[in-house]
């Protein structure tokens, strides 16, 4: 089966909207544990 549009282009809110600085603010702070808990539990060096 062929993906003939782009569903990313509709679902996603416009940038520098209210919505998607919210969702931008959630994501970073996540990917900072993320990067913490590898730092602390040593997972960078595996």
């Amino acid at each position: 089966m062929e993906i003939t549009t782009d569903l990313r282009r509709y679902t996603a809110p416009a940038r520098e909207s209210k919505a998607w600085k919210n969702i931008y603010k959630q994501r970073s702070a996540i990917e900072r544990v993320i990067v913490y808990l590898k730092e602390f539990f040593q997972l960078n060096n595996v």
